[in-house]
C-alpha cells in the first residue's frame, strides 16, 4: 500500500525532472513489492497483480491503506497517538480520493 501510496502522490504533485526522478523510483518500489509479494516476474503478470489487488483505483487502495494504519496503531499504547494516526490516515485517503476524483474529472472535460 506505501509504495503504491507514494507513486500515487507523486503522480500528482510532483512536477518536473523531480517528478520524472520519483515516478521512476515508486515504480520500482511497485515492482519489487510485487516480486517479493507475489512472485510477479513479467508485465502480463505484474498488470494481472495490480488489478487483482485494485491498485490502479485510488479510491480502493487508499481505503485499504488507511485499514492498514488502524491495524497498525491498534496495538500501540498510546491512545491519543493511536488516534492521531487514525485522523492522519483518514484525512489521507479522503484528501487523495477527492484529488484522483478531481484529476479524472478534469481529463474527462479536456
Amino acid at each position: 500500500m506505501a509504495a503504491v501510496t507514494a507513486h500515487y502522490v507523486v503522480d500528482l504533485r510532483a512536477k518536473g525532472r523531480q517528478r520524472d526522478d520519483l515516478m521512476f523510483f515508486t515504480n520500482n518500489l511497485i515492482g519489487t513489492v510485487a516480486r517479493r509479494h507475489s512472485k510477479v516476474e513479467s508485465q502480463e503478470a505484474f498488470n494481472y497483480w495490480t488489478e487483482k489487488l485494485e491498485l490502479n483505483d485510488p479510491a480502493k487502495f487508499l481505503v485499504r491503506l488507511r485499514n492498514v494504519v488502524d491495524v497498525l496503531v491498534a496495538g500501540t499504547s498510546g491512545g491519543s497517538t493511536a488516534m492521531r494516526a487514525r485522523t492522519l490516515a483518514g484525512k489521507l485517503a479522503k484528501a487523495a480520493i477527492g484529488g484522483w476524483r478531481l484529476a479524472n474529472s478534469l481529463t474527462a472535460n479536456s
